[in-house]
């Protein structure tokens, strides 16, 4: 978790509770996120995440570490994706309830 984070990444939930945004490679195997926002260098690339079904709103899990942790293997919707760490890290999701 980010210690302090900066006002630029601090959402507001419905409980008027203030909690920092997650990053998918920040949640635990097995826990369904819903994604919140793509960010990227570039739009070519938030457009090939989006041709993957990483979509704003789209539910993803991840289901499996590879032995040297990249790839990871993550759930989404019906298709089983392999998404390289670097790419995780621009995912910004939250914890489905």
């Amino acid at each position: 978790m980010i210690q302090n984070p900066p006002p630029s990444l601090l959402k507001f939930n419905l409980n008027k509770d203030i909690m920092p945004l997650m990053t998918l490679d920040e949640i635990a195997i097995g826990r369904p996120v819903r994604i919140l926002a793509l960010t990227g260098p570039d739009e070519s690339e938030r457009a090939r995440m989006t041709g993957l079904g990483l979509r704003l709103g789209a539910t993803i899990t991840k289901v499996l570490l590879t032995p040297l942790r990249d790839p990871v293997e993550c759930l989404v919707g019906p298709q089983l994706l392999t998404i390289e760490r670097r790419i995780l890290k621009r995912i910004q999701v939250e914890p489905l309830r």
